[in-house]
């Protein structure tokens, strides 16, 4: 039995060696579960998204994780794919989930979309990348904090919050599928926790609030412009 035992962790710490913790930069593609599609309704507004900027300390943008040893040494890095950033993976990504809330966004900039002939944003909404961060030692963890906000034509912050997602898979192995995995779990909860955000309250009331001045309703700016003026005192006025 013992020599079973010792075989199975010798082949544990040649799986780790000889993947988990290669020497140099992994690539490994980003994704995140898809949302499911809703019911069609009339949507909630139209939303602009900025794309997002990597809050992360310098020496880490280049990367989304660490590769270490059965020691704990860092012996590599994983990244995204060469051809991708992480700023424009979770830009994408938080515009699917304000779509799955209910909204028409588009990416400022951003080519091959689709973009309504009628679509006119409301707001603009924009993103900090504070923490992705894969790492290993005796288990595989990952987590991701982003701040998202929401700001008018005036860049005027009138929402904010922040959402985040963590991860940690108890068995060590060190292959390619178990950091995907582990990677697309703590994105699906902070992504979970976005569209959450997207349709409260706040939220919801922000986008309404801007809508009918962009949408052009009749007298909606008027009356906005008649209150600003009208002293509510003038009726009390002695002649």
């Amino acid at each position: 039995m013992n020599r079973r035992l010792h075989s199975g962790i010798a082949l544990i710490a040649i799986v780790q060696l000889c993947s988990a913790c290669a020497i140099g930069t992994s690539r490994m593609a980003l994704e995140h579960t898809p949302f499911e599609a809703g019911v069609a309704a009339e949507p909630r507004g139209d939303i602009s998204v900025r794309r997002f900027v990597d809050n992360r300390a310098e020496d880490r943008r280049e990367f989304i994780g660490a590769k270490r040893n059965g020691y704990g040494m860092v012996l590599g890095h994983i990244a995204v794919p060469v051809d991708d950033t992480l700023e424009d993976i979770l830009t994408l990504s938080f515009t699917e989930a304000l779509r799955s809330a209910g909204y028409r966004a588009v990416i400022e900039g951003g080519e091959e979309q689709e973009i309504p002939t009628d679509f006119a944003p409301v707001l603009s909404l924009e993103g900090s990348i504070d923490k992705f961060w894969l790492d290993m030692y005796m288990a595989t963890w990952h987590n991701v904090i982003v701040g998202i906000e929401l700001v008018d034509d005036t860049e005027a912050v009138v929402w904010s919050t922040s959402v985040e997602g963590s991860e940690t898979n108890v068995l060590w192995l060190g292959l390619a599928a178990e950091f995907r995995g582990v990677v697309r779990q703590a994105l699906d909860t902070a992504l979970a926790a976005a569209i959450a955000e997207f349709g409260s309250e706040d939220f919801v009331a922000q986008v309404e609030s801007a809508e009918p001045l962009h949408r052009g309703v009749p007298g909606a700016q008027d009356a906005m412009v008649e209150s600003r003026e009208t002293d509510p005192n003038d009726g009390a006025r002695a002649p």
